[in-house]
């Protein structure tokens, strides 16, 4: 690069020496760079496929970004800028090169996985205002090319009074006719694809939410959020912190390290007044010294915009957060006995890998699970003898794979069944010595469900992704 770099520098030297290059070369760049442009459009929307090192997201970036534009306002800028870049470059060549080849660079990587439309907003500093002045190019040189000023001559005769005047007139009528012409129809489609959105305040009520949550802590009190792995809890946590000024810390992962994590609490505990742990979608953290009391639980949902990755928002979603709020504390009494989990209600530190919680019409709470879910024991005891769950299919439709359940106490298989439509209570017996060893061990033993998946979007054509499992409502160890 050095080489290139001092070469480049050079040879700069010597035609900038020589008159006759010199004149050559200005008059070279802006049609080599106009037909740059116009030739890396072509590659970029029309042929340009993933493959290799490029991603999807790459390979489509170009005609990602014709969204913001629609696809002939993109060709018809494409098609100006170059129009303006050959007639006006070296008035503000840093201006033509600065668009040119930041677009250039981010049309090439868009270093960022686009989620949905909104993502290419990267587009906003140069390439976008960019494209809107090659749409004023093509006017401009339309406009103002020979043809025009022919039809306005034709219009207007020299030796009439104020021919000028005139024909200065019909040239403004003329760029105006142009300028409807371009702008008029992207305007229409700019204003039919924003109406599904137009009168949307995006989370509009989060804000009486977020300062009755925030009253909750004071300002010697430690707030734990879950990973943004495990739920949407991180969306809660930063107005937390940087708004209201409470103590928060999110976690980065669903599964912390128990020892590392118990040695923190313990240290948390001597330097503030509470530690609170703010989750929603499962975190395994509890072990047999910690201990987690219920302290508030919410469920509420506000709007938020669609986002397909390809497509204007069709509208408005809701977008739904349901949180448990715990009181965490370090003891050096471990608590062994009976377990009950309502699975759905205050559940967030024993269970992992499961749904969101739902509730249905009769009040039935429940969460479906995954390919494989966990369930934390932590007061677990050697004298168990039995587990209980109770569980559906959630309504599978018969075309899809048997919802066969598995179940282990860590990795030991204690049965299999397979739920039906039903609600209903299933047991299975935990043999002496397989209880022995998860009692007695440090870590809290986890119960484990395998079962077979569907996805309600493929086999239903509904609008649900999710890959499910069966519906969970309580888990009892006896």
């Amino acid at each position: 690069m050095l080489a290139a770099g001092f070469g480049g520098a050079v040879a700069c030297r010597v035609l900038a020496r020589s008159t006759k290059w010199s004149a050559r070369v200005r008059d070279a760049i802006p049609t080599m760079l106009a037909i740059g442009v116009v030739g890396l459009w072509v590659y970029g929307y029309f042929l340009r496929e993933p493959g290799g090192r490029t991603a999807a997201f790459d390979a489509y970036a170009m005609r990602t970004f014709a969204w913001y534009v629609t696809p002939i306002g993109l060709g018809a800028a494409i098609v100006g800028w170059a129009l303006l870049a050959r007639r006006l470059f070296w008035r503000d060549p840093a201006f033509f090169l600065t668009v040119t080849t930041y677009s250039v660079f981010f049309f090439y990587k868009m270093r960022i996985v686009p989620e949905h439309f909104w993502s290419t907003r990267r587009f906003l500093a140069f390439t976008l205002p960019g494209l809107m002045i090659g749409l004023g190019g093509l006017v401009f040189s339309a406009a103002g090319s020979r043809t025009m000023d022919a039809m306005a001559d034709r219009v207007v005769d020299d030796n009439e009074t104020g021919a000028p005047q005139r024909a200065s007139v019909w040239r403004v009528a003329i760029a105006l006719a142009i300028a409807c012409v371009v702008f008029i129809p992207l305007t229409i489609a700019y204003w039919r694809a924003a109406a599904p959105v137009r009168a949307h305040l995006e989370y509009a009520g989060l804000i009486p939410k977020l300062e009755s949550l925030a009253g909750r802590f004071g300002d010697n009190d430690l707030v734990l959020v879950e990973s943004r792995n495990a739920s949407d809890m991180h969306v809660l946590a930063l107005p937390l912190a940087y708004i209201y000024a409470r103590n928060v810390l999110v976690l980065n992962t669903p599964r912390p390290e128990k020892r590392a994590f118990e040695d923190f609490i313990t240290w948390a505990q001597s330097k503030f007044a509470n530690v609170y742990f703010l989750g929603g979608g499962g975190t395994d953290l509890l072990t047999r010294h910690l201990t987690a009391e219920p302290v508030a639980s919410e469920r509420f949902q506000i709007p938020e915009y669609a986002s397909p990755r390809d497509a204007y928002p069709a509208g408005v979603l809701r977008k739904e957060f349901d949180y448990g709020l715990y009181r965490i504390k370090y003891s050096t009494t471990p608590a062994v006995g009976p377990i009950t989990l309502h699975v759905g209600t205050l559940d967030d530190l024993a269970v992992v890998r499961f749904h969101a919680k739902e509730k249905r019409d009769d009040g039935l709470v429940f969460r479906w699970t995954t390919n494989v879910s966990y369930v934390v024991l932590p007061s677990f005891s050697p004298d168990a003898r039995e587990v209980t769950i109770w569980m559906s299919n959630g309504g599978r439709p018969a075309s899809q794979p048997v919802p066969e359940v598995t179940v282990l106490l860590d990795d030991r298989v204690l049965g299999t069944t397979t739920p039906g439509d039903a609600m209903k209570a299933y047991t299975f017996t935990i043999p002496p010595d397989v209880a022995r060893i998860a009692g007695e061990q440090e870590e809290p033993p986890r119960l484990q469900l395998r079962v077979p998946t569907w996805n309600p979007g493929t086999a239903l054509g509904v609008n649900d992704t999710r890959n499910l499992g069966v519906i969970v409502t309580q888990v009892d160890v006896r």
